[in-house]
């Protein structure tokens, strides 16, 4: 007898009805791994896309407080600058 399996080959089944209920049982097992593999997978993706949103956060709250630092030691150095040429 002849089986298609989960790959779409073409199998020869064991003609021993022992032989042929352990290759069914292995055949299962393998599926449900392969089930399970595939699940872990994507929670592992989205947790992934989870944490990279986060940090993608914290970094563009960080880029902000530099920008604002930039700024604020502009404005000091004009205003030193000012006092400098005027004073």
């Amino acid at each position: 007898m002849k089986q298609n399996d989960a790959h779409s080959k073409v199998v020869e089944l064991p003609s021993d009805p022992d032989h042929r209920d352990l290759w069914f049982e292995l055949r299962l097992i393998k599926e449900n791994h392969l089930r399970h593999l595939d699940q872990d997978i994507k929670e592992v993706k989205k947790d992934l896309k989870e944490s990279r949103q986060e940090v993608n956060q914290r970094i563009d709250k960080l880029d902000n407080r530099i920008w604002w630092l930039v700024g604020l030691v502009t404005v000091t150095m004009l205003g030193v600058i000012a006092q400098v040429v005027v004073g």
